[in-house]
């Protein structure tokens, strides 16, 4: 599987959205270009800074290893391949941004609804609301990592990706990665438009989660995301939507990803996916059952992806990154 295999669909998947976006403007009544590109230097920085530091842990190892000219080696590197890679998190980075101009959007074109329904569900499926089983974990530790953790992840989780062997499995789980951005989070954000319990009594639904105390980074972020929403401002950050949850999705993606290319890195990725689905809970951002559907919904996108990609003709190129690198984690 070469790179057009995840190339032409991830591009096109960019493209449908931010059309999307585009087109539902004047139906949302969000106006002024988005700011959302001021992301992008923070994305490129830590790509860039992730790249660095596998090529100065590849030096390592060789040296270690008791490789005579290590930078000899890294001078033979596919550098080439290198800039692909960063490229590819280049394209990453805009699709996240196409998400984040749709996102605010779906908050005035489907109004919430489904916070009600979501908690009776929680407490059947829990016998008791999320929150206070988890509630021994929101303290500032966990409100003050679980937003930076799940960033600072992410970029490495799609660097790994790029950067592994051409296969089937890595191809469907970058198709995955836009698929879910793309459609699967914001139709399912449509279609079950939730705020989630931080702002259950704002809704006016009562005080069922009154008892939760914002604190750290959850408190400065749950009262700038109410005021964007009620102030009707597409500012970068903005727009509430509870289900699904694409942190816990993407959380999910990751350890799909990592597993279906025998890391033994998975275990790790599943304790830092559980970590932040508890999170998610304990802190208000999430019902219980917004992870539920968000791990649902990755399981799913891999699956169709993996689907295309059997039904579909692309290349079979199997050059690596790097020859002397592992074809696994």
């Amino acid at each position: 599987m070469g790179d057009r295999s995840w190339l032409v669909p991830s591009v096109g998947l960019t493209a449908v959205a931010a059309l999307i976006a585009l087109a539902l403007m004047p139906v949302s009544g969000l106006a002024g270009p988005p700011p959302f590109f001021a992301i992008m230097p923070g994305w490129l920085s830590w790509s860039a800074t992730c790249l660095l530091s596998l090529i100065l842990f590849r030096i390592i190892r060789m040296m270690r290893a008791g490789e005579q000219s290590p930078l000899a080696r890294v001078a033979e590197m596919d550098w080439g391949a290198l800039g692909r890679v960063y490229l590819g998190v280049t394209l990453a980075g805009v699709n996240l941004i196409t998400y984040m101009w749709l996102k605010p959007q779906l908050n005035y074109i489907a109004p919430f609804w489904a916070d009600a329904p979501l908690a009776r569900i929680d407490a059947w499926i829990l016998g008791d609301d999320g929150w206070r089983i988890l509630g021994a974990l929101n303290i500032p530790v966990v409100a003050d990592s679980y937003n930076p953790l799940w960033f600072f992840a992410l970029v490495p989780t799609l660097i790994y990706l790029f950067i592994a062997p051409p296969s089937r499995a890595r191809s469907a789980a970058i198709i995955a990665y836009f698929l879910l951005w793309s459609l699967f989070g914001p139709i399912g954000q449509y279609l079950f438009s939730a705020a989630g319990p931080l702002f259950y009594a704002d809704l006016g639904l009562g005080g069922r989660y009154g008892d939760i105390e914002p604190v750290g980074l959850v408190a400065l972020a749950s009262r700038f995301l109410w005021r964007a929403y009620t102030e009707k401002k597409l500012i970068m950050g903005a727009g509430i939507s509870a289900m699904p949850s694409l942190h816990i999705a993407t959380a999910a993606w990751a350890v799909i990803a990592f597993a279906s290319l025998r890391s033994r890195f998975t275990p790790l990725v599943a304790l830092v996916a559980v970590y932040l689905w508890a999170g998610s809970v304990a802190l208000g951002w999430h019902y219980f059952t917004d992870g539920l559907v968000g791990a649902a919904m990755a399981a799913a996108a891999f699956a169709l992806s993996m689907l295309w990609l059997r039904r579909t003709s692309f290349g079979t190129r199997r050059q690596g990154l790097m020859s002397a690198a592992p074809a696994e984690g």
